[in-house]
């Protein structure tokens, strides 16, 4: 299964928030974004209404707006039934990440790697040969490898594994998670969601508007973390095999790079 989502654009001016430029182009393609179209009709609501317009954003969180209309315009309002802000809430207060170091960090990578993908018959039982391997792919640069370090010191327990891919013919630029885990003998508390934000917010800067990743169809404690997050069901893909055939892990999803 094949997630995808749009990045947020930090660049456009907030003078145009509200400006609407043209109904022929598509609105919802999530190559282009959108055309401002919505925003242009809510503002004109909130004059015709004396209703409120407010908008809020922050680089790397994203966007929203929120309209608020008098149930009586002659009586008004002083006060919207719901926040502007999102809820932020359970969002990451732990440390940093950092670049991956080949070498010197292989051996905490690994461990934890293969606690977290354990059940993963490709992404599962990784050695120092097998991390060479896939790091000597000629797409593949050390800041695009995200790691966290624990607070007490004991090591590595997550990271997030970026790709990019340069726009091509119809295709956007796109900024891939291609492998994103954390140590399943750690207490969870956030570090999954904060390790895909962080490996977005680095694509983003790479010039990707799109993001992608895999994930299989029956992890649904996954799902619902991308879903949170703005992703969307773009393509799915299954795999057969003939009856009585036994292959470790699951051959149909061995996609899936996903263990938060």
């Amino acid at each position: 299964m094949t997630a995808a989502r749009q990045l947020p654009l930090h660049e456009e001016p907030r003078s145009r928030t509200a400006t609407r430029r043209g109904t022929g182009r598509p609105a919802r393609a999530r190559t282009t974004g959108g055309t401002g179209l919505g925003l242009a009709i809510s503002l004109e609501d909130a004059r015709l209404h004396g209703g409120w317009l407010e908008a809020w954003g922050e680089p790397g969180q994203g966007a929203c707006f929120r309209l608020t209309l008098p149930l009586d315009r002659a009586q008004g309002f002083t006060e919207s039934p719901l926040p502007l802000e999102p809820d932020q809430s359970g969002q990451w207060t732990g440390s940093g990440f950092r670049s991956y170091r080949p070498g010197d960090d292989d051996p905490g990578l690994l461990a934890v790697n293969n606690r977290a993908f354990s059940w993963h018959a490709d992404q599962g039982g990784w050695d120092a040969e097998d991390l060479a391997t896939r790091t000597s792919a000629d797409w593949f640069r050390p800041e695009d490898l995200l790691v966290h370090d624990a607070d007490d010191g004991s090591g590595i327990d997550g990271f997030c594994w970026t790709r990019f891919h340069p726009p091509a013919d119809d295709s956007p630029a796109l900024g891939e998670i291609f492998a994103i885990a954390t140590d399943p003998d750690r207490p969870r508390r956030g570090l999954g969601r904060a390790l895909a934000v962080a490996g977005l917010e680095h694509q983003t800067r790479r010039g990707a508007t799109v993001a992608t990743l895999y994930v299989e169809g029956d992890n649904v404690p996954a799902q619902r973390l991308y879903e949170s997050m703005g992703f969307a069901l773009h393509r799915r893909q299954v795999g057969y095999v003939p009856n009585g055939v036994t292959v470790p892990g699951d051959p149909a999803n061995t996609g899936d790079r996903s263990a938060t």
